[in-house]
């Protein structure tokens, strides 16, 4: 299987069709070798954030993914690395949906409360 990216986003609501706003954006693109993250606010995407130095990932390969949302930001963790750090944008609180898209196969997804 040729995988070329893959984004997992925290939703304010069930789908972007519908132009539910989503406060974070993780999308790795394995065929543009960079990591993007964003929020899509008001039927708009923002600035994006980029990673282009390093990619945690490699194409085809399994990881674990932990996404921390904390008071003032959210920490992504890959292969117990810490990797990056989003500054919140929308308030964390309005987050009621997890979708994940594109090329990747989820084995398993569980929630923790702090």
């Amino acid at each position: 299987m040729n995988f070329r990216s893959f984004a997992i986003n925290l939703q304010c609501g069930p789908t972007i069709e519908h132009h539910d706003d989503i406060a974070f954006h993780f999308n790795v693109r394995f065929d543009g070798y960079c990591l993007v993250m964003n929020h899509y606010y008001g039927r708009s995407w923002w600035q994006e954030e980029r990673d282009e130095s390093r990619l945690p990932i490699k194409e085809g390969e399994s990881f674990e993914a932990v996404i921390l949302c904390r008071l003032n930001s959210i920490k992504v963790s890959i292969n117990n690395t810490h990797f990056y750090e989003f500054k919140h944008r929308l308030p964390y609180q309005r987050i009621t949906y997890i979708t994940i898209v594109e090329d990747v196969i989820l084995k398993s997804i569980s929630f923790e409360d702090a």
